[in-house]
């Protein structure tokens, strides 16, 4: 493997943790000297005290690294710590006739291609907000969707507590007919 890209993202990260702005890298595939250099950042993250919070941090330190084949994982970086972090893969959704209309979706089939949310975490005291957070993966998503077609992207709510955050303001995802913790948002911009 070239270690041209893993370098490159090393000193986007040093310059990104420099600066006061914040500032999205993602990661490539690495090796191990990068994944030690790396688990120190993902270490230090601090999140939200609640059960998905200390969820998404155990993923992160233990998977971001190791799963690139199946989840690409950004970090916003900035004032010297990780403020927050990402996780998308591929994915499908299971969409009801009203929800596939209302995905812009006119296939008939209820699987629609979709890009997963798998991973969504911030530190409290972080400068990124969560809505910024989540409108880089919706944009990212977007930009997926014109490479590799996908309809929607989907979060799984780890329950119902985090669902009802999802769904007010200001993310506003709508709730799956068919999966009560399957929220979903259409990548078509209306």
């Amino acid at each position: 493997m070239s270690t041209e890209p893993v370098d490159a993202t090393i000193a986007a990260i040093e310059s990104a943790l420099a600066g006061s702005a914040v500032t999205f890298v993602r990661l490539p595939a690495v090796d191990l000297a990068a994944a030690d250099r790396l688990s120190v950042l993902f270490e230090s993250f601090q999140t939200h005290d609640v059960p998905a919070g200390d969820q998404a941090k155990r993923w992160l330190c233990d998977h971001a690294l190791v799963e690139y084949a199946t989840a690409r994982t950004t970090l916003a970086l900035a004032e010297g710590r990780l403020e927050g972090f990402y996780s998308l893969a591929a994915q499908h959704a299971d969409l009801s006739g009203p929800e596939r209309a209302a995905a812009g979706v006119t296939a008939d089939r209820r699987r629609v291609p979709a890009t997963l949310m798998a991973w969504i975490a911030r530190n409290p005291q972080a400068s990124v907000t969560g809505r910024q957070l989540f409108l880089h993966a919706l944009g990212t998503s977007r930009q997926a969707s014109e490479l590799a077609a996908s309809a929607v992207m989907v979060l799984d709510a780890h329950d119902e507590s985090t669902a009802q955050m999802w769904l007010s303001r200001p993310y506003r995802l709508r709730r799956s007919e068919r999966q009560a913790l399957r929220l979903w948002v259409p990548l078509r911009e209306a």
